[in-house]
This record gives structure tokens, sequence and C-alpha cells, in this order.
């Protein structure tokens, strides 16, 4: 298959948009710049300063590439204030992420998490009432949207999804600006919905990937190779029976048989990826199960909850990823 070379201006079109800022340069961070680019004044916010303050790297979606450059600054270079800052970093990363730009943040501006798990959202706003920015409008994003690195200025558009996007915080949900942001990153060409009851979806997503994570990690396999092997066999009822127990408690209820009908669906559908989870064990990385089954663990700790598959599966995966990481 011949691939196409598309050119893409290196500076969007003007247009009225709020300025946006996007905090972490890793596939999603990549994959939403190289898209609201087309709709959007967008500055990536980046660790480390980049040649002429412009990250040059192409996409590839099916048989075409497209070559992307994005304005990209140090958050000492980023002009304040930022109106809407999407947060793309990995879980752990995201509260420390956001207290470097605390500086450069609109006072009544919107943030917008796009993480894995549970935890680091409830971690931001924590950080922004400890600093008094009350004010600012937190929204989460649930996500379908897939994109790995294939180098570092290669960008792999695996495959177009939907993303949700609801009010997190009290600000956001008092004065909810989600349909209308929603609309607005939308003209990029992305497909955002938004969600009323996002806590659940939210929820969702963490029951799949509890579910499916841990197991690709301790049989290091593809998430749909997990489906029919003695390990997920043995303990899918009584994980998924955990995780009803411990969404009800949370008010979220979901059953179990949904739950279990939700992972092997989502693990067959996407039977060749590799989760984010193996991915980071595989490349030596710390991982995000802290914010994952690591979260389940904890809230089920605190409230008094049995849950000793889900734990058994954070700790095994900790001891592997113990003995990947330098």
């Amino acid at each position: 298959m011949t691939l196409r070379s598309r050119p893409q201006q290196s500076r969007p079109r003007k247009c009225t948009a709020p300025k946006m800022g996007i905090l972490g340069a890793g596939s999603m961070g990549l994959l939403w710049a190289s898209q609201l680019v087309h709709s959007h004044p967008v500055t990536l916010i980046n660790n480390k300063p980049v040649p002429n303050r412009q990250l040059a790297f192409s996409v590839q979606h099916q048989d075409q590439v497209t070559q992307t450059r994005i304005r990209s600054l140090t958050a000492t270079e980023v002009e304040a204030p930022v109106e809407c800052l999407l947060v793309c970093t990995k879980s752990y990363d995201t509260a420390r992420a956001v207290q470097g730009v605390l500086n450069r943040l609109c006072p009544t501006g919107n943030i917008l998490l796009l993480q894995n798990g549970l935890g680091s959202q409830d971690e931001v706003v924590q950080l922004l009432a400890d600093s008094g920015l009350d004010d600012v409008h937190v929204y989460a994003l649930s996500t379908t949207e897939g994109a790995n690195r294939a180098s570092d200025t290669e960008l792999i558009y695996a495959g177009k999804g939907s993303s949700w996007l609801g009010p997190y915080n009290q600000p956001a949900r008092q004065h909810n600006r989600a349909d209308s942001l929603a609309r607005d990153i939308s003209r990029s060409g992305l497909t955002v919905i938004h969600e009323s009851e996002i806590q659940r979806r939210l929820w969702k997503k963490l029951m799949v990937n509890c579910g499916i994570n841990p197991f690709t990690v301790l049989l290091n396999c593809p998430n749909g190779h997990i489906l029919n092997t003695p390990l997920f066999a043995e303990h899918i009822d009584s994980l998924a029976l955990e995780l009803e127990q411990i969404s009800s408690h949370a008010g979220n209820a979901m059953s179990a048989r949904q739950i279990k009908a939700d992972i092997i669906e989502v693990a067959t559908r996407t039977r060749e990826n590799i989760s984010s989870t193996l991915q980071d064990v595989r490349a030596g990385k710390k991982t995000e199960m802290d914010y994952m089954n690591g979260y389940i663990n904890r809230y089920a700790m605190t409230n008094g909850i049995p849950a000793p598959v889900n734990r058994m599966l954070y700790q095994e995966v900790n001891k592997v990823s113990q003995t990947r990481t330098p």
C-alpha cells in the first residue's frame, strides 16, 4: 500500500476560538493537537524547548500521512492567560503538570482532563482549591480515540473514535460549558459529545481497564488474547462481582454481568491492541495502575469492601512492573 503525504499548514487559519494549550506531548496530546490545529490556535506545553518553538511530526491514519507542525513552548514561555487547557499527561503526572502552569491559567478558564482511570481528576480539583483558583472550570473527558508513537516524530492514528465531555467540579456543574465546548472542539473533526453523567462514563471505562489491563501484563499479550486463558477464566467472575459492589457503593452501580460483558466486548473489539499498561511495562516505564486497579483497591480498603481478586491483580502487576523498570 502506498502512503500519500499531504502537507499541512504550520499555522492554523485565523479564528475566534479560545486560546488552547495542550499539556502533555505524548501520543494522545499529539493526536489532539494534530486535529485541533485545523480550527484552533493551539500551543503544546512541553517539558523541553524545541527548535524554533515548532514541534514537527507526521500523523499516519490508514493510508494517509500528514506532516504537522505545532507551536511548542515550555511552561515559562507560555503567554498568560491560557483560556482552555487540555491535559493529556499520564495520570500520575497530572497534578504536578497542572501545578507547573497554574500562574498561566485564566482564573475563570477551563481545564479538560483526559486521563486513564480515576483519582487524578480529584487531585487537580484539590490543587486548584488549595491555590485559590476555585473558579476554574474542570471537565473530564473519556475517549475511544486511539494513537501510538512509532518514533519521536511519527504518530500512528490507530483508531478514530468518540469522546465524551462532562463537568467535574462545582463551578463547571453550576455554569456548565460542556455543550458549547464539545461543539467548539468538534469543529476540528474530532467527535466530542456532551455527557451529563461523566462520572458514570469514567467508572464504566475504569471497570473495563481493571478487567483487561492487568491480565495483559501478567500474560504478556494483546487485549483479546487474554479471553481464552486459564488465568482470565479463573478470576473474571469474582473480579466482576467485586467491581459491582464497589461501583454500587460509589453511586455508579453496574451489574457484574454487564461489567463482564463490557470487558469481553472491548477485549474482543481491540483484540490485537497492546494495553497502555503493558506498553509501559515493556518500555520499563511507570504504569498508571495506581489509578486503575490501585484506585479500586484504595476505595475498597477505605470503605471496608472485600476485593481480594482486584488486590491480587494490582499487586502482581506491580511486581512485574518493578522488575522491568530501570
